[in-house]
């Protein structure tokens, strides 16, 4: 029996010798002891001329004792890695039946610094002293796209803007592929009332991520909202259908974002005129339990009065909606 397979990542070696090892290690455990039985061929993933192993957006129907081996032999080679990292999700029809996270975690002074630095960043107030650490190692290895994106979160939180949009631009010049720098600097975009700037790189967010993450539905989300501010409520309501057709467990960042989203969807439906779909969504709001304190019910109701006057044959209307 095969289940879906999943992957998304990079594993970041620093130099073609630490490459070249972990390449070495690959092949060695993938003939003797998996016997080939393995979803990933190491010409496939490897590439010396970057110094990384590439798996975006990979899939594979696999048994799950290749899924075992496979996911034994990353985690293996992971450890020759300055920095990266690996999702990998076994699905069966859409349910996630295992789910893994693969990391570099050995005793090299940039991992530690890196891994010391997201630690300190749980802290509050600790966030200079996260920043010195991810500096630490920026200076081991230069090109450590996670502790600029990680970097970038911090001077984000500080509201040292310019320097966010800085380390999150180092993070993806070095990874390109990194949604987590493209969303980290649409959001910085975003605080400075910037939609425009903060669409594209949201495009690129979901572009790099899959969504069995909640990175994706962040981005889709605040796709939407950007959509909505620029006034192009096609796009907008396109945007929150999506995320609104997801089922969110309680623990997900986003399942505390529905009811804001049918609010914003009922905006968006206003403003296109389609008032009904719109009386459904903010209806859908109110009866949405949520902590998100930007979809006060009072607002609900303004616009859901508004809505119903809008639906019906007989009630006046006023000339535009503003959002």
């Amino acid at each position: 029996m095969t289940h879906k397979a999943i992957l998304s990542g990079r594993l970041e070696f620093g130099n073609a010798r630490s490459c070249e090892k972990a390449m070495t290690l690959f092949q060695s455990r993938y003939e003797v002891m998996y016997r080939s039985d393995v979803f990933l061929k190491v010409d496939d993933v490897f590439h010396v001329e970057t110094s990384t192993l590439d798996l975006y957006r990979f899939t594979a129907q696999v048994a799950e004792k290749t899924w075992n081996n496979t996911m034994s032999l990353l985690e293996e080679v992971s450890q020759f890695a300055m920095t990266g990292k690996i999702d990998a999700w076994l699905t069966d029809n859409g349910e996630v039946l295992r789910a893994k996270f693969i990391e570099p975690v050995t005793e090299k002074a940039a991992v530690q610094a890196f891994l010391k630095g997201r630690e300190l960043m749980k802290q509050q107030g600790h966030e200079q002293e996260a920043i010195g650490s991810l500096n630490d190692a920026i200076t081991k290895y230069e090109r450590h796209a996670a502790a600029y994106e990680r970097r970038g979160y911090v001077n984000y939180r500080l509201r040292n803007y310019p320097d966010a949009v800085y380390d999150y631009s180092k993070s993806i010049a070095f990874n390109p592929a990194c949604a987590e720098a493209y969303l980290g600097r649409a959001v910085v975009y975003i605080a400075q009332d910037n939609p425009a700037a903060a669409l594209p790189d949201l495009e690129k967010a979901l572009n790099f991520s899959v969504p069995l993450q909640p990175i994706f539905w962040i981005a889709r989300r605040l796709k939407g909202d950007c959509h909505l501010d620029l006034e192009q409520y096609d796009a907008a309501v396109t945007e929150y259908q999506f995320f609104l057709k997801r089922k969110f467990s309680a623990g997900d960042v986003n399942f505390n974002r529905r009811r804001r989203v049918s609010y914003y969807l009922g905006k968006a439906l206003l403003a296109l005129r389609k008032n009904k779909e719109a009386v459904l969504a903010l209806e859908t709001a109110l009866k949405t339990d949520t902590l998100d304190s930007a979809a006060a019910e009072a607002d609900i109701q303004n616009w859901l009065q508004e809505a119903r006057q809008r639906s019906t044959p007989a009630a006046g209307s006023r000339a535009s909606v503003a959002v």
